[in-house]
């Protein structure tokens, strides 16, 4: 009877390892994909977005154009995102802005720094208004290296995106 229990406990050991090193294994790459999808999906919960080819038209036209700049791998974005969300909801900014998603440009490094030499902004994430192709106002986080709640609610009451007597 010893010699069967030395004989299986350790194969039950093993199989057990097996069985549970194959779950860690399998579950952590599931897991990151599942959170980063999360986050790069946040944004698009709250605003309308606009492709890069649609959004250069609009302002070559010249009209308007309320703008966030941001990147779903970019992580100051995704923490921008979470306070930003929150004015969103509070301020129905979702009438007011337009998200242009700058992910695939910003892989290209020449097409990225002439972007932003185009578009007059430093970084990711950025909140800008132009008009006759022109800045208007700007909240570029490069720029002002971070910004704060207050920054981005003072902007947006500048702008006339936000009433104080909204709460």
């Amino acid at each position: 009877m010893k010699k069967i229990i030395k004989f299986i406990l350790p194969i039950l050991l093993l199989v057990s390892l097996g069985i549970n090193l194959n779950l860690i294994l399998s579950k952590n790459p599931t897991e990151k994909f599942r959170n980063s999808e999360d986050k790069n999906l946040e944004i698009y919960k709250y605003l309308d977005s606009m492709q890069l080819a649609n959004f250069e038209a609009k302002y070559n036209t010249g009209q308007k154009l309320v703008v966030y700049i941001g990147r779903p791998t970019c992580e100051d974005c995704n923490n921008f995102d979470k306070i930003f969300v929150k004015y969103i909801k509070q301020y129905d900014l979702s009438s007011k802005m337009i998200y242009v998603n700058v992910d695939e440009l910003y892989k290209n490094k020449s097409k990225w720094e002439r972007f932003k030499q185009t578009y007059d902004i430093k970084g990711t994430p950025s909140l800008v208004i132009y008009e006759n192709k022109k800045v208007i106002s700007k909240l570029d986080f490069e720029e002002m290296h971070g910004f704060t709640p207050d920054d981005i609610k003072k902007w947006m009451m500048e702008n006339n995106l936000a009433e104080e007597s909204d709460k």
